[in-house]
């Protein structure tokens, strides 16, 4: 529990530069009039390779790699539909303003991101065994 807590907060905190990037990206293209749905891939697509990078040095600490990126990328393009469907989505039916729907959409495609990140894209690097007799989690 306390390596999935750890591993929580490091994720919350390399997201949250991962989302600045993400914001910073998206707001300068929209105010160069693009269109939300060109303004939100393209600052997403920076923003993933950010937190790659930042995922695996510090909070998975696993070595980078291109397959690794293509895992995560795929992992990743789950968590763009939702990030784009609400900033969309809030904007067309509540009238939201761009950026506010953005990091409405960051926040809800953060949790779909860390669970795909520590179920599936980093998992083959860290196995976790839990034994039966006294109910401890240990690697292995």
């Amino acid at each position: 529990m306390r390596s999935f807590l750890a591993k929580l907060f490091g994720y919350g905190l390399t997201g949250g530069i991962a989302a600045g990037v993400d914001v910073g990206v998206f707001a300068a293209l929209i105010h160069g009039n693009e269109t939300i749905v060109v303004a939100g891939t393209t600052s997403f697509c920076f923003a993933a390779i950010v937190n790659y990078f930042l995922s695996s040095r510090f909070v998975f600490r696993t070595k980078m790699s291109p397959a690794g990126f293509v895992r995560f990328f795929c992992g990743a393009l789950v968590g763009l539909v939702v990030n784009v469907g609400l900033t969309i989505g809030t904007r067309l039916l509540f009238g939201v303003p761009p950026v506010l729907g953005k990091v409405i959409g960051i926040g809800v495609a953060f949790s779909v991101n860390f669970a795909i990140n520590w179920l599936f894209v980093f998992q083959s690097n860290e196995i976790v065994a839990n034994e039966i007799v006294g109910g401890s989690t240990e690697r292995v």
